[in-house]
């Protein structure tokens, strides 16, 4: 038996919930993927109450399943208001322009039609358009994305067409929608390293664009990132940056951890400390590599790796010695990254890259690797 939710009650809860200052809210009723007739009913409701943005789960995910149909319009009430906001900062800079935006399955959509929902994935979907134009532009049968940012890792493969799929966990919550398949981890440029529990780790946390990295100098920053690893280490080109790097900012909060795994009995430098972080962090997207290749049934020996993203060259150096060229190709990119240079104390105890010379030539090159 259907019951329709009292009308009194219904309008007495959802004011309250306004009054607290929720803007946005999202309906989803057990057994009401089809018709929709009580959403809407719950939806009306909402919008008489004042909320903004009111989102119905039979029409942002109209299938069985409370749970995910549920999370999926509990993200697209979140996310759009926001992008609605920035979208229509775009416009008033633009002009008349014509304005596209990706979405998560790879597609372009106009701008007034861009949902949260279809956004969670849709710089990772660029990149994976991209690398399927690369691979095809150079012949390649089997292509590898590997794309390192400021808070995460994303791996991909590309075997002649881009993967899809239509229900994904990002972050732990359940999304319906079309997605490229592209293999998310929480280990970016910006993850922050700690010591816990006896062992050191990266991320799932990161410290995000605002603080960012302690040798960005803000000085709410206090976390100690895989980004300040990679310069104690010499693995970045301080003169790529548009700032000046704090290094001796860095190391101080590399000493401050390196204490902690002492205290706990060990005996490590600050560079070993480093090390270890940062293999941490490889082996981590390692295991990203071989879940969308080996555990699929596919070889990885015959794949090319296109490497991209602000921190990827940095990662993509690390597995030189690790790794062997199945193909490779090389072409100029200005990034950040010294590729290959390995690193040798340098003043107060900091690292430095060995190779000279004020700016590098870093490379796009097309690697697989030779570990299982």
């Amino acid at each position: 038996m259907i019951v329709s939710p009292g009308t009194g009650a219904l309008e007495h809860a959802l004011k309250d919930i306004r009054a607290q200052g929720l803007r946005s809210a999202a309906v989803a009723v057990i057994h009401d993927h089809r018709d929709g007739g009580l959403e809407r009913e719950v939806g009306a409701a909402a919008r008489a109450a004042g909320f903004e943005e009111v989102v119905l789960s039979h029409e942002v995910a109209p299938a069985q399943g409370l749970l995910g149909r549920a999370e999926t319009a509990v993200v697209d009430a979140y996310l759009t208001p926001l992008l609605r906001a920035y979208v229509r900062g775009l416009r008033e800079r633009l002009g008349s322009a014509e304005l596209q935006l990706m979405q998560s399955s790879g597609d372009l959509c106009a701008a007034e039609r861009f949902r949260g929902r279809d956004a969670v994935l849709s710089g990772p979907a660029g990149g994976a358009v991209a690398c399927a134009a690369i691979a095809t532009r150079l012949g390649l049968s089997q292509v590898i994305g590997f794309d390192m940012g400021g808070t995460s890792t994303d791996v991909l493969r590309w075997g002649g067409e881009l993967e899809r799929s239509y229900e994904t966990r990002v972050a732990g919550v359940r999304l319906r929608t079309p997605m490229l398949a592209v293999h998310t981890i929480a280990a970016g440029g910006g993850s922050i390293c700690r010591y816990r529990d006896r062992k050191l780790s990266v991320g799932p946390d990161s410290a995000g664009a605002d603080p960012g990295p302690m040798c960005y100098g803000r000085a709410s920053a206090q976390a100690l990132t895989l980004t300040d690893v990679d310069l104690v280490l010499g693995r970045l080109h301080p003169a790529r940056f548009p700032f000046a790097l704090d290094r001796e900012r860095s190391f101080a909060g590399l000493e401050a951890l390196t204490e902690e795994v002492n205290a706990g009995g060990a005996a490590m430098s600050p560079l070993q400390v480093a090390e270890g972080l940062r293999q941490i962090a490889d082996e981590r997207m390692a295991a990203a590599i071989r879940d969308v290749t080996v555990r699929r049934g596919h070889d990885v020996r015959e794949h090319a790796l296109v490497v991209f993203g602000g921190a990827g060259d940095s990662t993509r150096a690390r597995w030189r010695g690790r790794c062997r060229s199945a193909r490779s190709c090389s072409t100029r990119s200005p990034g950040c990254c010294r590729p290959w240079a390995s690193a040798r104390p340098g003043p107060a105890g900091t690292a430095r890259p060995t190779s000279a010379g004020s700016r590098s030539q870093s490379h796009w090159t097309f690697r697989t690797c030779s570990k299982g």
